[in-house]
């Protein structure tokens, strides 16, 4: 061993120490150099953990950090971890800090994937060129790539939302007093830069988990306690209670799991006709005689009632219910006789019904309508036809109008554009208007035939298939429950560059249209409410406050089912990066969402307005004329929406554009110059029975006003009309508000019915209910009895909506 001058032994250093000590001497250079190194996209790690921020943190920190926990695997001993293993890490600081501002966030899986995503899109730039990194703006990197890069930097500046969909409504119905304030606290975090940081904890929130966690361990003890300890926490207080203080009754913390109801309550239940008196509702909840008689005895026997008192048989319960169901289909027909509208429009629908024990039937669902007299469509019956020819309909239709004694009172027809009920010869509606004597006017489903545009649309693009089912449609309800479904970080509408075209004024339509009825809550039902939300967050648009965006589960898509395409496909295009799609079913997909939103949503979600069906499709057309000179992909949207728009004009024949001077939302000018064009025609005395003319053109598009003809009198001939009721037509259309005779006639056109959905509804009636009874005429009061239930009892109301 060698010594050294001062004495001091020293060990030779072999091969292997020499390499200790060069990879140490390494692994301090690469630690130096790692530290100072900076990302040329997100710029320098962050060393300090996210939990310990004021604000919550932006997507380019959660990279920074992300950047750090890599750079301290790479020099580490215990080995590597997964990109997974390291978002799981982040994700522990983040929920840390979300918590501290007392804001609920997503489930664990969810956001810990949304920080994997995040990732992955930042290390897809590291393929780029080194250098062209610097100098992304130059022709180095071309256009798309350059958009990307300045997306991504400014995305980054924004917060990462970790906050659940319905953050509002949690935040709301967690009662805090300060519930507003950390909603308010969100939004601000949100916008770019942040506003606002927080400061100390919250103690007035404190203070309250205190108390909730109290009350908790209250409760605990309470249930714990033995029968010899209640008896004896009782005798305590009797002979303590003058010696509590105000400070004993301020520590005092009561149980909230009592309820304020009574425990107990009386009743007199009729010992012979419960079975009787809850008829009706087993009938329209669907319930069996045996269900019916068991639920009865349950809640006798939950009374203390003696089951021996009360007549329970199934014998019995059948009895009552053929009687009940009898009389009160006969007490809904007079009540009709007495109060019978003046004017309704009829609808009717067919489909083949099978039972249970294989027996088929065809059945054609026929109603009436009437607004204002009639508030809802009324059910006049779903009665078995041979056959689904127009023949058969139109015996069924016409042998329940005599029973119910409205033939008189028709004015109009809605039906599907089925060839059994538009053919010139042998169509339903042809044989009904050559039954009734008269010319009446027909009111095609409007819901219909903009299913058909879109449905043409979809061939035109994407290409036939012979499936009742598509297979794509098909594909994406099986893969929804893998999909991640954030609604952050969307595949959203590209909107044009130039501001002045055609699209992008569309667009801006649409968009501030969807917003105010969003606002104003003018779509009441879900399926309309969810179309109407996904056109405006497709187009870039918000909510209004207090209510978070979601998507909803994708539900049938058979063809029959109206918005199941346009729903499909702007899910498929919001959620494409997720949901695996070839580059060309990407193209697909997208050109279908951009006719969708700014065509049809609008279009379709209108369709139920009778008064402006007219200008609806008028303008339809006119944008898909314009629309067709945009590009290629446009171009064979538009050729394919114009070919079926041109089989469906129902509504621009002269019977039915004559509609449009009802509708407030057409300018005075239009209406009057309209109706100036009607009165230099001559008012026929009658009118010749036929299948309206739809008009033709083909490079020029016609004004409602070249459109109006002598059938346009129409209308006022079906409403008895006199001429004294149109005296209004003297004036200009600002003065007509002014007559009682024009706000009548108004009101009546307003509240037409020109969709089929009350006959789709009458069918849904027929198959829910086909295997409750076997006796035809039982089977026709129960669908009365049914149909009278709904409208009158709400079972998705308060109790008071039960009664």
């Amino acid at each position: 061993m060698p010594v050294l001058r001062s004495g001091k032994q020293v060990r030779e250093s072999t091969s292997e120490n020499v390499l200790n000590q060069l990879r140490k001497k390494s692994n301090q250079e690469r630690r130096n150099i790692r530290g100072k190194s900076i990302d040329w996209l997100i710029g320098p790690s962050e060393e300090e953990s996210l939990s310990k921020r004021s604000r919550l943190p932006i997507k380019s920190l959660v990279l920074k950090r992300y950047l750090h926990l890599s750079q301290q695997c790479s020099y580490s001993t215990k080995g590597s971890q997964s990109t997974r293993e390291k978002c799981e890490i982040i994700f522990k600081e983040l929920r840390t800090v979300w918590e501290k501002s007392n804001i609920p966030i997503k489930a664990e899986n969810l956001c810990i994937t949304a920080i994997v995503r995040l990732v992955k899109c930042w290390m897809s730039f590291k393929r780029i060129d080194l250098q062209a990194r610097s100098k992304f703006t130059t022709k180095k990197l071309n256009e798309r790539t350059s958009k990307r890069i300045e997306n991504f930097s400014s995305d980054i500046l924004k917060l990462f939302d970790m906050s659940a969909n319905d953050c509002y409504e949690t935040l709301k119905s967690s009662r805090q007093p300060g519930w507003k304030q950390d909603y308010q606290f969100l939004l601000n975090q949100r916008q770019t830069p942040q506003i606002g940081f927080m400061g100390r904890e919250d103690q007035a929130n404190i203070q309250l988990e205190k108390r909730r966690k109290a009350r908790q361990i209250c409760v605990e003890k309470k249930r714990n306690l033995t029968n010899t300890q209640i008896v004896q926490i009782f005798s305590d207080e009797s002979s303590n209670i003058s010696e509590s203080t105000d400070e004993d009754i301020e520590d005092f913390i009561p149980d909230r799991t009592s309820t304020p109801h009574p425990s107990v309550i009386t009743i007199d239940l009729p010992t012979r006709s419960i079975l009787k008196d809850i008829s009706q509702t087993s009938d329209r909840c669907n319930v069996s005689i045996r269900g019916q008689v068991a639920m009865a005895s349950a809640l006798i026997r939950s009374g203390g009632g003696n089951l021996l008192d009360v007549s329970l048989s199934k014998s019995t319960g059948h009895r009552h219910r053929k009687k009940q169901r009898e009389e009160k289909a006969r007490e809904i027909f007079e009540e009709w006789m007495a109060n019978k509208p003046k004017f309704v429009v009829v609808h009717w629908d067919s489909k083949m019904i099978t039972k249970l024990n294989g027996q088929m039937n065809e059945r054609v669902a026929i109603l009436v309508s009437g607004k204002p007299h009639l508030e809802a469509p009324k059910l006049l019956g779903v009665p078995i036809i041979s056959d689904s020819t127009g023949l058969s309909q139109k015996n069924a239709v016409v042998n329940l109008l005599s029973t119910w004694e409205v033939t008189d009172n028709v004015i109009g027809l809605v039906f599907d554009t089925t060839a059994s009920n538009t053919g010139i010869h042998r169509g339903c509606a042809t044989l009904l208007e050559q039954q009734l004597g008269r010319a009446v006017l027909w009111l095609a489903c409007r819901h219909h035939f903009y299913e058909l545009h879109i449905k043409h649309v979809w061939s035109a693009v994407i290409g036939d298939s012979n499936s009742p089912i598509e297979p794509l449609l098909k594909r994406f309800q099986q893969e929804w429950e893998k999909l991640d479904r954030d609604t952050h970080n969307l595949c959203l509408f590209e909107w044009p560059d130039d501001e002045e075209s055609f699209s992008y004024q569309q667009g801006r339509k649409v968009l501030d249209w969807g917003q105010s009825h969003l606002a104003s809550q003018s779509f009441p039902r879900e399926d309309y409410r969810e179309l109407i939300e996904l056109t405006v967050i497709f187009l870039g648009g918000t909510l209004p406050a207090g209510r978070n965006f979601q998507f909803r589960k994708p539900g049938a898509h058979h063809r029959a089912r109206f918005m199941h395409i346009a729903i499909y496909a702007l899910k498929m295009q919001m959620l494409s990066e997720r949901f695996q799609l070839d580059q060309n079913e990407l193209s697909q997909i997208k050109t279908i969402s951009d006719y969708i939103v700014l065509f049809h949503s609008m279009a379709f979600l209108r369709s139920r307005l009778a008064s402006c069906a007219p200008t609806v499709d008028l303008q339809f057309i006119g944008g898909m004329c314009q629309y067709r000179e945009d590009g290629e992909s446009q171009k064979i949207v538009a050729d394919a929406a114009l070919s079926s728009c041109k089989k469906h004009l129902w509504y621009l024949t002269e019977e039915l554009v004559i509609l449009a001077i009802f509708d407030g939302r057409n300018s005075h000018f239009w209406r009057t110059m309209m109706i100036n064009k009607l009165k230099k025609i001559p008012r026929p005395t009658s009118f010749v029975s036929a299948k309206p003319k739809m008009p033709q053109f083909e490079n020029t598009i016609p004004t409602l006003i070249d459109l109006i003809g002598q059938r346009s009198w129409l209308i006022f001939h079906l409403l008895r009309c006199t001429s004294k009721e149109i005296e209004w037509m003297q004036f200009e259309s600002s003065h007509w508000e002014k007559f009682e005779d024009y706000r009548f006639l108004r009101d009546i056109i307003n509240g037409m019915e020109v969709v089929n959905d009350s006959a789709e509804r009458g069918v849904k009636l027929i198959t829910d209910f086909r295997n409750v009874v076997h006796n035809e005429e039982q089977q026709q009061f129960l669908l009365q009895v049914v149909e009278n239930h709904r409208q009158q009892v709400s079972l998705n109301g308060r109790k008071e909506q039960l009664g």
